[in-house]
């Protein structure tokens, strides 16, 4: 069967789908995620660190801590490029 019209197909979009949620709804969503996040990534590396850093120097322990203290960086711009799209029109 053709399609007569020249306009392309819109999926309707689903519940889950990011496309349905309002920017208000993901920004929720988002900073509860963030939060979490934080917290978890946090006790993780502090126990990483006390492991593998503490007692070999404070060399060691300053790039730990700051290659530690930089990982979290793209995890949590990604979900904040999420939160801040645009609504759908």
């Amino acid at each position: 069967m053709k399609r007569r019209s020249r306009e392309p197909l819109r999926q309707r979009p689903t519940r889950l789908n990011s496309a349905a949620m309002r920017q208000r709804t993901r920004k929720a969503i988002g900073t509860f995620l963030i939060v979490a996040f934080i917290i978890v990534y946090s006790l993780v590396m502090m126990a990483v660190g006390g492991e593998l850093a503490i007692g070999r120097g404070v060399a060691v322990e300053l790039i730990f801590y700051a290659i530690a203290g930089l990982l979290w960086l793209p995890v949590v711009m990604g979900l904040i490029r999420w939160m801040v799209r645009p609504d759908p029109v």
